[in-house]
């Protein structure tokens, strides 16, 4: 398996900011002011006399319940479908069907497509590949994040000492020294052959910055060819739903 992209968000000091590398690229941090997924809190007093100078009871809003429920509403306001053909509109858009590797020489059982880890209520931890939706009947679609994506799912319990120690070692790297992972987690995945929907910002392959290896001459054969990319390059956050 090739390097992936890694992600690591975290609430520290009442602020959320994310780490986010994708493969083969410099880590980069940002700061995440408002999102459907972050309860800044109330602001709080040091002192009855001092204005508000701080947030107490910062939190992160799990976009998922244990049934793999759109908790937060994310998918409540859907954009237009992606339609097929030249001259598509771009813009947000959704589209929905298989989730598979991006090369089809490399479609293997055990490839984790986005692999999702929430510790309450502070940090998460993802990572994972660019990845294909092949839509019946119509046209394959790229799906390519440098954010990391939101998924709905249905989570697994997991505990966080060997859930760490399977992701690659970049994406490990992004963790502060001395992260408490002694505790559980849940996550949530996208994998070859899932029914997935997904909401984001669509271009034509050529127009994308980011580039894809879409396989040699016999993947032509096994599988459509992509001819546009559903992202985040705008930084407008992806957000997946396994639907089945």
């Amino acid at each position: 398996m090739g390097r992936r992209h890694g992600f690591f968000q975290r609430i520290h000091g009442g602020r959320l900011t994310e780490v986010h590398r994708r493969a083969g690229e410099q880590a980069a941090e940002g700061r995440i002011e408002e999102a459907a997924y972050f309860d800044p809190g109330r602001p709080a007093r040091l002192f009855g006399w001092l204005p508000f100078v701080s947030r107490g009871g910062a939190r992160l809003r799990w976009p998922f319940d244990e049934r793999g429920r759109d908790v937060l509403g994310l998918f409540a306001e859907p954009p237009p479908e992606l339609g097929d053909g030249a001259g598509a509109a771009t813009g947000i858009r959704r589209i929905a069907g298989r989730a598979r590797p991006l090369s089809a020489s490399g479609v293997a059982s055990e490839l984790i497509l986005v692999d999702d880890t929430w510790v309450a209520p502070f940090w998460r931890v993802a990572e994972g590949v660019d990845f294909v939706v092949d839509r019946e009947g119509q046209g394959a679609v790229v799906v390519s994040f440098g954010l990391a994506p939101l998924v709905v799912a249905v989570p697994e319990r997991v505990a966080l000492s060997d859930q760490i120690a399977r992701l690659d070692p970049y994406t490990r790297r992004l963790l502060p020294a001395g992260a408490d992972i002694s505790g559980h987690g849940s996550r949530v995945r996208v994998l070859p052959g899932d029914a997935v929907e997904v909401w984001g910002v669509c271009r034509d392959l050529s127009e994308s910055r980011r580039t894809f290896d879409l396989g040699g001459p016999a993947d032509y054969r096994t599988a459509p060819r992509p001819a546009r990319v559903i992202g985040d390059e705008d930084g407008t956050r992806l957000i997946i739903r396994v639907t089945g």
